[in-house]
């Protein structure tokens, strides 16, 4: 199989949605891309090669040779990664048939699925290296797959031994969620020491299955989950896995311990290196990807497939800024399950950091005549959700509509050139053990620079409390240089336990991690 970026050629298999070659920069000339090429079946692992776009015209070739096995079906991802991002993928398909069949009958060879992660292309050069990635997909026969993607190894998993991990740890936070008195005393209590274990042993069987045992493998390179930075390309949103809760350490034993010097570690970033993390005798929050990593997320958006592409997803905003400002006036509003008396902290708070009094929405149509009225740059919905597939809704001061009917109207209604951040802090808006990804996705597709939600169900006074440490986080803070929102995400999940607080340890943002936020 030969592969390029180039215009449409009677003698090429191309893709209908083009490369967006445009978007590159006049003054650069040419581009070094990685291309890998994956396919569970036929072959035993991924392979990669390179080529080089120029600013005109086609790119150069590079070449996969393999021989397909005896599966019925080839389905292989080709992704285009710069810079440790994915910037596009797609998928092969075809028939596989018996060498000089006569009755052969199948599927010619097609590539569709096109999946452009990145918008624009001409910052890619100022873009941070990111050290590993992750496309999340399901193959034609329903089966969830991962395929990790560093500079120079790649691995396909099977995720559904994930998948059902991530509802166990979502019923372990359903008791954290329902009552905020048992854990007043954050991880140094017994029931958050015991909810801190409970998701670490959960979180190293998704480092067993999503890790351990690919970069584990002769060849591979072990010491690549311990980098920084990682994103994750999510191209169907019913196969959420919470990488977030990867747990790097030994398996505790039931009875561990808190770890002793924890604090400090969180505090620095990193743990002492004379704590002992491998014995099982102690836990700490530093073994969880979330806490210690830099992680950006994008997601698939369904119901916005282009004409001849079964999936898409959404790329980020285009913006004429690095910089996203939240000042000014805020928009929130809140399910009729949330308690009025919780809401008044939060307008303080969104006050108090904007430098503007928020304003209230009581239900959906209020909360698009307000976005229309003051052009938000924050939003903040405590909904409720509910439904699976496409019936999935949420409901605002007791008004509920089906995502899909979320609006532009909501998000984002004038070309102006600041993008709204939304955060949708509500009963399992993200899902990790249902389908409500497409919460997300909806609100990225209709304007939101960044889409912060919860990866387990939240209620409630808890769910005001989460938004207001969000906005602490977020600008509550006076700084000389812009923070960037993935390490500002990352550093709010600290302070939180610093601070007794477990439940913003579920927070997870989509969009670029490099956005870079002031008031």
């Amino acid at each position: 199989m030969r592969v390029r970026i180039g215009p449409q050629e009677e003698t090429w298999n191309t893709l209908a949605t083009e490369f967006p070659v445009e978007k590159l920069p006049e003054h650069l000339e040419r581009w070094r891309l990685t291309v890998w090429f994956g396919e569970p079946d036929h072959l035993p692992q991924p392979l990669r090669s390179r080529l080089y776009l120029p600013r005109d015209g086609a790119s150069t070739e590079c070449e996969f040779h393999f021989r397909p096995k005896a599966f019925p079906r080839f389905e292989g991802r080709v992704s285009i990664v710069h810079r440790g991002r994915v910037i596009q993928t797609a998928v092969l398909r075809a028939s596989v048939l018996r060498a000089f069949a006569d009755d052969a009958k199948g599927d010619a060879p097609s590539l569709n699925d096109v999946i452009p992660v990145r918008q624009g292309l001409g910052d890619l050069k100022e873009r941070r290296q990111f050290d590993l990635a992750f496309v999340v997909n399901c193959g034609t026969d329903g089966r969830p797959l991962s395929t990790g993607l560093s500079e120079n190894h790649a691995w396909i998993s099977d995720l559904q031994q994930s998948i059902e991990v991530a509802k166990d740890i979502n019923a372990r936070l359903s008791p954290l969620a329902k009552s905020v008195a048992d854990y007043a005393d954050g991880l140094r209590g017994e029931k958050g020491r015991t909810l801190l274990v409970q998701l670490a042993q959960h979180g190293c069987w998704l480092h067993l299955y999503l890790v351990e045992q690919q970069l584990g493998a002769r060849g591979n390179r072990p010491d690549i989950a311990e980098k920084e930075y990682l994103q994750i390309v999510s191209t169907r949103s019913d196969a959420v896995v919470p990488f977030e809760f990867i747990y790097d350490y030994q398996a505790p034993n039931d009875d561990a311990e808190l770890c002793q010097h924890w604090q400090d570690g969180v505090r620095a970033g990193e743990c002492q290196k004379t704590c002992d993390n491998k014995s099982g005798k102690f836990v700490c929050p530093l073994g969880f990807w979330g806490i210690k990593k830099v992680i950006e997320r994008h997601a698939l958006t369904p119901e916005l497939a282009r004409e001849g592409s079964q999936l898409y997803l959404q790329s980020e905003p285009g913006r004429a800024s690095d910089t996203l400002r939240l000042g000014g006036i805020g928009v929130f509003g809140a399910s009729q399950r949330v308690p009025i008396r919780s809401l008044q902290p939060l307008s303080t708070a969104l006050n108090n950091y904007t430098g503007e009094v928020p304003q209230q929405a009581t239900d959906w149509d209020s909360w698009a005549k307000l976005v229309h009225d003051n052009h938000p740059r924050l939003l903040i919905a405590l909904a409720h959700a509910d439904g699976k597939g496409a019936n999935v809704s949420l409901e605002l001061g007791g008004k509920t509509i089906k995502s899909i009917q979320i609006a532009r109207d909501h998000v984002w209604p004038h070309d102006v050139n600041q993008h709204p951040l939304v955060a949708l802090l509500g009963c399992d808006t993200t899902g990790t053990a249902d389908d409500y990804g497409q919460h997300v996705a909806i609100f990225r597709a209709r304007g939101a620079a960044i889409v912060i939600g919860t990866i387990s169900t939240v209620f409630g006074d808890q769910a005001a409390q989460v938004a207001r440490r969000l906005i602490d986080g977020l600008i509550g803070k006076d700084r000389a240089t812009p923070l960037r929102l993935g390490e500002a995400l990352r550093t709010l999940k600290r302070e939180a336990l610093l601070d007794d607080l477990i439940m913003p340890i579920c927070l997870v943002a989509y969009g670029d991690a490099d956005w870079k936020l002031t008031k």
